[in-house]
């Protein structure tokens, strides 16, 4: 019943779960008026690099997924709707502990010499959420494919 949808609304899905991630990469992008005043200019030039790096780097993955999709073994749908889940999941990861990350990042911007800090809690949280739904969406593509037990 999952994968009964068209092709083209999954593509659709995956194309709206590639743009909401997009967007939340460039919200998480730490602003100048946040950073103390004289790393400013610092974090500003951080920022330029970051969103190059977002409308450079991204679509890489994004072609190997759909060139993943159109000559994989898997249906479609089913690697489309993975791949929704995954990227989709990240926002929702990333959102709750977006201020901590940019503290650890402005962190760094003060000490530049000094190794970068990972924020424990951020690190786990995003894995967690990211994990847990990649579980989700492996269940349910197995009880799709394969039915419930017994049937």
């Amino acid at each position: 019943m999952l994968f009964s949808v068209p092709d083209r609304v999954w593509w659709l899905t995956a194309a709206a779960a590639t743009v909401l991630f997009a967007v939340t990469l460039l919200v998480l992008l730490p602003r100048p008026e946040d950073a103390p005043e004289e790393l400013r200019a610092r974090v500003e030039q951080a920022r330029r690099q970051g969103r190059r790096f977002i409308f450079t780097a991204l679509p890489l993955p994004c072609v190997g997924i759909v060139l993943g999709a159109l000559f994989g073994s898997e249906p479609t749908p089913v690697i489309l709707f993975v791949y929704s889940v995954v990227i989709g999941s990240l926002p929702i990861a990333l959102l709750p502990v977006r201020r901590r990350l940019q503290r650890s990042h402005v962190a760094h911007l003060q000490n530049p010499g000094s190794p970068s800090a990972t924020d424990s809690f951020a690190t786990f949280w995003v894995c967690l959420v990211v994990a847990v739904a990649a579980l989700a969406a492996a269940v349910l593509v197995t009880l799709e494919t394969y039915g419930p037990a017994g049937s």
